[in-house]
């Protein structure tokens, strides 16, 4: 799998950016069993993630991350294919493009130390949130919101990042 990198901010922790890739290059494999896929990942400060959630979904504030998808994603027996996979097929490598990922770093540390975790889990929890919404999955309502947490503690549990009780 590949992933582009963007980093807007000063933030340059090798590691933890490593992690971040990994969780996200991690989620998307055990879900759609693939590892020929590409995802966008950008880390950017609250106003960059304020101006780009005003102009994209309409809301004025900041959020700790964004998922823009490139396809609608059907689950069904064969498990999770792209509705229309021609216009998202990188024509230079064959991969599917999923989308990309934009994580509000001051947040992840603000929400880290909310929750009483590290900083390091914080970012990789928004990158699996977000390669699941990529991906089809969401949070409207309350059955959807169980489904997806389920998937992801998952999936971090398998990244070796278990919610520490």
């Amino acid at each position: 799998m590949k992933t582009e990198l963007i980093n807007e901010t000063d933030f340059n922790d090798e590691h933890m950016i490593r992690r971040m890739i990994g969780a996200a290059e991690y989620a998307a494999g055990i879900i759609t069993g693939t590892d020929a896929l590409e995802i966008g990942l950008t880390l950017t400060s609250a106003e960059n993630i304020r101006s780009l959630n005003r102009e994209y979904r309409g809301v004025d504030s900041v959020t700790d991350v964004l998922s823009f998808p490139l396809s609608e994603f059907e689950r069904g027996s064969e498990g999770i294919l792209p509705t229309d996979r021609s216009d998202i097929t990188n024509p230079d490598t064959g991969n599917t493009m999923l989308g990309d990922i934009v994580i509000n770093m001051e947040r992840v540390f603000q929400q880290a130390l909310e929750y009483g975790h590290s900083a390091e889990r914080e970012a990789c929890y928004l990158c699996v949130h977000s390669v699941l919404h990529l991906l089809g999955w969401d949070h409207e309502d309350e059955v959807q919101r169980a489904d997806m947490r389920r998937h992801e503690e998952e999936i971090m549990n398998g990244y070796g990042l278990a919610r520490a009780d």
